[in-house]
């Protein structure tokens, strides 16, 4: 029999890869009820993970303080899940619990804290080998200091190229490595 709802879970990770966010936010919805059920650890894992990344980037863009509180609130859930998760599974959690606190830290203003976290999730997903959440978190700490408009990053040692730029080429080498080259593309 066909599981609807692992078909939500990896079309919400397709929808949030190509930032078509609203719809992701609708599949998470869709999926939920997974997270009660008997199906994997790692699947419900992912369902957490996009789930917060797809609300922190909506309330990014939120202009009604209301709903920006509500996609926060269920940003910070995701968080608190996948921080436990990873005390139970480190290698598979643990560096996507930090893409999620340096997105909410950046979210909130917090960005040294932010940057710091980006690189060690960074670090993490790429010991751990998970090649495409290590492009994701060079993906996303790119765009984060592209939204800061800075031209140096306090973490990193300054090169001829911006620091924003630097992880974007990163993230795309990486996708490319990967096989994703529709994501390469955009």
């Amino acid at each position: 029999m066909f599981d609807w709802r692992l078909y939500y879970v990896y079309s919400l990770i397709i929808s949030f890869t190509f930032n078509d966010y609203e719809r992701a936010f609708m599949l998470s919805k869709k999926a939920a009820a997974l997270k009660k059920s008997n199906v994997s650890t790692f699947n419900i894992c992912l369902l957490i993970f996009y789930e917060g990344l797809t609300s922190l980037a909506l309330s990014k863009n939120a202009t009604d303080p209301k709903q920006q509180r509500e996609f926060c609130k269920v940003a910070k859930q995701s968080i608190r899940t996948m921080k436990r998760l990873g005390k139970q599974v480190p290698e598979n959690c643990l560096h996507k619990n930090l893409l999620l606190e340096a997105e909410f830290d950046m979210l909130k203003g917090r960005y040294i804290k932010g940057l710091d976290k980006y690189h060690r999730c960074i670090e993490l997903a790429k010991t751990e080998g998970f090649l495409h959440e290590h492009a994701l978190a060079c993906e996303r700490l790119g765009l984060a200091l592209y939204s800061q408009d800075t031209t140096k990053d306090p973490l990193s040692p300054n090169t001829a190229i911006t620091p924003g730029e630097k992880y974007l080429v990163e993230a795309c080498s990486l996708y490319k490595t990967w096989g994703a080259h529709a994501k390469v593309e955009q």
